[in-house]
């Protein structure tokens, strides 16, 4: 049987772009847990800007579909620099570019009478936010500890770690950021942000603008059990 190479490759796009939009709501969703109603503000607005970008997805994945339907040369090339674009927004190229450094650890101080040892400790939830924050504020690229942020990335609580791609992390947390370093700086020292009030707790706290940041790519594997390829006819 003879295999419509063009259509499959389709198929493999269109399926990634779909995975894409699924994983990134899903991990979304997850942390809207236990959280103020401004900050629920903040994350419908970001979700909403979300839905944009993953609504043009799906129009550029019917538009690659429909631009290939022919085997010329030039749809084969144009199929190549889609297929590397979808490669660049899952996460799987590694990415250099300015941004900024921001560095988290614990709050460092001897711990008062009757004080809650949490209310000292950098938690997952924490990360969550931050990392929210770094998106819905243009960040292209993130890592935590060199560990490289997608859209199925799990940041969760781990007894005294945390697991980030199934890998435990240890403060001190080093978050590198590829993006408009002015932008990102401000959205990150705005006033009652997720910044701005771990800093009152005492957390250790630091960011640093960087004209050349290098993230790796995501070194994880994607295993899915009951989703599988509808590859087109």
């Amino acid at each position: 049987m003879k295999i419509n190479l063009p259509k499959l490759a389709i198929g493999i796009v269109s399926l990634t772009l779909g995975f894409l939009i699924s994983i990134q709501i899903s991990a979304n969703l997850h942390s809207f847990k236990n959280i103020s109603v401004k900050q629920w503000s903040q994350q419908t607005i970001y979700m909403e800007e979300l839905k944009k970008q993953n609504d043009k997805l799906v129009k550029e994945a019917f538009s690659l579909r429909n631009q290939l339907a022919s085997e010329s040369p030039d749809e084969s090339k144009a199929l190549n620099e889609k297929l590397s674009r979808v490669n660049i927004t899952a996460g799987f190229t590694p990415m250099i570019g300015p941004g900024i450094v921001i560095n988290l650890d614990d709050n460092p101080n001897p711990l008062a009478v009757d004080d809650n040892p949490n209310d000292y400790l950098i938690h997952d939830t924490d990360l969550l936010f931050v990392v929210n924050h770094l998106k819905s504020s243009g960040a292209e690229a993130i890592s935590i500890n060199e560990e490289r942020i997608i859209g199925s990335s799990e940041i969760r609580c781990a007894g005294p770690t945390i697991l980030v791609n199934t890998i435990r992390i240890t403060p001190p947390f080093e978050i590198k950021v590829i993006g408009n370093p002015q932008v990102l700086e401000d959205a990150m020292r705005a006033e009652g942000g997720e910044l701005q009030v771990l800093g009152a707790k005492g957390m250790k706290i630091s960011i640093q603008k960087a004209s050349k940041i290098t993230i790796p790519a995501f070194a994880g594997i994607l295993e899915y059990h009951y989703a599988k390829p509808s590859i087109l006819n």
